[in-house]
This record gives C-alpha cells, structure tokens and sequence, in this order.
C-alpha cells in the first residue's frame, strides 16, 4: 500500500478481509471480548485500506462510504485517523461538485478541519482543501 505499486490487489484484499470478518462466527478458541477486538481491528484496517484505494482511483462515492465505517474503528490510530480526515474531505470535496450537493461541501469542511487540526503529512493538503471550499463553495 506505501508504495502503491499494485493497489487493485490491495483492495482485493482489503474487500476479502472483510467478507471474512463481517460473515465468519467467532473462533471457539478465544473469548468474545478478544474476538471483537481483533474484528474491529480488522474492520477498521480493511475499511481503511478500502476507502484510501478508492480515493486514488477518484471512486469517491465508494471512498466516503468505507473510511466512514473505518473511523468508528481508528479512533486510536493516529496515523490512520489523520489520512482517513484528509480523504473524506477531499472525497467530499470532489463529490460536491460532481452531484451540486452543498451538504458534501459541508462535510468536505468538517473533515478538512479534523485533518487540519492534527500534526501528520496531511496537514499542509487539508489546509489547501480548506481553502479551496471558501473559494468554491464559499463554506467554512
């Protein structure tokens, strides 16, 4: 995934894990506290990995949909919390001009800022988005 050289199979994967996790029952061998962590850590990811992908590939319906799933599993992960902001925004952003929806804008601000506000790579790009909705949308 860091260095994107085959991304159609990291979502391959990310899909599949998530077939598996979502439809398997917990394994008799562990306890159900210790099943719904490691799900949820599997949810999260997969969710995540999913959402990231097709926000690379400019799929940004499908991106909105699994990185909001996968910030009710990150919330704890920094790293993967600040990128997820920076994709919904900019996934937002994009699908507010493509359906004319001022509301996607709305959100496009609201995940800009959560990028915005915390210290990671994206901190700098979420700010341009930021900027780009008060030009485009005249949103903040």
């Amino acid at each position: 995934m860091s260095l994107e050289r085959n991304l159609p199979q990291v979502l391959k994967y990310a899909l599949h894990i998530l077939e598996l996790v979502d439809g398997r029952p917990q394994p008799a061998d562990i306890t159900p506290a210790e099943w719904e962590k490691k799900r949820a850590k599997f949810m999260g990811w997969a969710n995540w990995l999913a959402g990231v992908v097709y926000a690379k590939q400019g799929r940004y319906g499908l991106s909105d949909r699994y990185l909001r799933v996968a910030l009710n599993y990150i919330q704890a992960e920094h790293r993967l919390l600040a990128a997820a902001y920076f994709y919904l925004g900019f996934a937002n952003y994009a699908l507010a001009g493509e359906l004319a929806d001022k509301g996607r804008a709305t959100d496009a601000v609201k995940f800009s800022k959560e990028c915005a506000e915390m210290d990671s790579p994206f901190h700098s790009l979420a700010l341009k988005n930021l900027e780009a909705l008060r030009n485009d949308y005249n949103v903040e």
